[in-house]
């Protein structure tokens, strides 16, 4: 895939962000007509966001079936949204189910079930040798809240499923926008590489992540970014405790890399003196052994 300038992430974000908007603002016909282009334009499944569209493009095109009452069609889509392979997000935190609760608070219970079969795949299922014990526990409390979920449902409840609305999604790439240029203040953890861009340019990348902190009983957030290859400061990562968060942390650098190097960029570890050869370039194996991206 070429993604010269990353031209084609932003163009699918920009038709992400305005199906968002159009999903708040409920104006159908935008949210038909974005996360219709969003689709059509997410086609390489080997890019890391490549599962987050699929699966928010189809859930707004669910919703939009629903404001005009076309249950079949909101099912389909719920349907296609469960289909997604996941990302580094979904794995860990879990897709943003408002489809669904939609659609379970109209007593389609079977579609929910059927959907929530689905998320399991890559939700709570654990990867193959993984030898991490918190990352096994995680994976286990995620099959554990969808048993629940499952036999709620089956037992003619309605639960509240996964708190992610797609509304929060949007507050946040928002507020993201507004610290983009803001320094981490306490930086834990740097580490510096040699990027060449795939037209010949060379330049340094350097990666920070800053100390973990707890948002609340429920939720801890760690800082992180990567300034160079056109990257910045993004959103603090977050999740259920301080070592999850950083633990996302490094998973995001990860996946941000690795959408470089998938697009034609060299990856090399900066030497330590200026005359030492480089060494790799680095390849999208090494990448996910260093970082544990989680490959579709």
């Amino acid at each position: 895939m070429s993604l010269s300038d990353d031209s084609e992430y932003e163009r699918l974000e920009q038709h992400y962000d305005n199906a968002l908007r159009a999903l708040r603002a409920q104006d159908v016909s935008a949210m038909r007509e974005h996360a219709t282009a969003l689709l059509s334009a997410n086609t390489n499944p080997r890019v890391w966001y490549y599962g987050n569209f699929l699966h928010d493009g189809n859930s707004v095109l669910g919703l939009a079936a629903l404001l005009g009452d076309d249950v079949a069609a909101a099912k389909a889509h719920l349907h296609a949204a469960g289909d997604t392979p996941g990302s580094p997000q979904l794995d860990s935190f879990g897709p943003a189910m408002d489809l669904a609760q939609v659609l379970l608070e109209r007593g389609e219970r079977e579609a929910v079930l059927d959907y929530l079969d689905r998320v399991a795949l890559f939700w709570a299922t654990p990867e193959p040798n993984d030898a991490d014990e918190k990352s096994r526990r995680l994976t286990e409390r995620h099959r554990a809240k969808l048993d629940a979920w499952k036999a709620a449902i089956q037992a003619g409840e309605t639960p509240e499923l996964n708190h992610i609305g797609l509304d929060r999604l949007l507050e946040a790439k928002e507020r993201v926008r507004t610290i983009r240029d803001v320094p981490i203040d306490d930086v834990i953890a740097e580490t510096r590489f040699i990027a060449v861009s795939p037209s010949g340019e060379r330049s340094e990348v350097r990666v920070e992540i800053g100390r973990p902190y707890r948002i609340d009983a429920r939720e801890s957030a760690c800082p992180v970014a990567v300034y160079g290859m056109r990257f910045g400061r993004g959103p603090d990562m977050s999740s259920l405790d301080p070592f999850f968060a950083l633990l996302n942390a490094q998973r995001h650098v990860g996946s941000l890399l690795r959408l470089r190097v998938e697009s034609g960029w060299q990856l090399y570890f900066a030497p330590e003196e200026e005359e030492e050869e480089l060494e790799g370039p680095l390849s999208l194996e090494d990448l996910d052994l260093l970082f544990r991206v989680r490959r579709a």
